[in-house]
């Protein structure tokens, strides 16, 4: 991904992460945003067997990153618990609505979204395949 690509789409996952409830450190998150939004840029690719991502799977592009930003982050023990603690109850994106058991931990609240986020939009990067030969 060019950097002149690059900026639009940072912009849309801080924007992203911020309503998760995470601030992003532009100096200190930079490096692993970069690699994370290049990373899930690859994985769609290879499973569309594109060249590019398809403009239609940018919102898929910003909940993956944001999902392994989050996973990043959680599996190094960088969150607070207080980040953690204020994750929302339930997620609505288009048709896709998912909530969590409010008597869960905020832990086990916050492994879900990670969760969701990591595999949003499954079915949108399946109608976007080619077939190689």
């Amino acid at each position: 991904m060019t950097d002149k690509n690059y900026e639009p789409l940072k912009k849309d996952i801080t924007e992203r992460l911020e309503s998760l409830n995470y601030k992003v450190d532009n100096e200190k998150d930079e490096f692993i945003l970069k690699f994370l939004t290049d990373k899930v840029e690859q994985e769609i690719i290879n499973r569309t067997n594109q060249s590019e991502v398809p403009d239609e799977l940018r919102f898929v592009l910003i909940e993956r990153v944001c999902g392994e930003f989050l996973y990043s982050l959680r599996g190094s023990n960088m969150l607070s618990d207080n980040q953690i603690d204020t994750i929302v109850s339930s997620i609505s994106e288009g048709d896709t609505s998912v909530s969590y058991d409010v008597s869960s931990s905020p832990e086990a609240k916050f492994d879900l979204l990670i969760t969701h986020l990591r595999s949003y939009g499954n079915d949108e990067i399946l109608r976007f395949r080619r077939l190689v030969w």
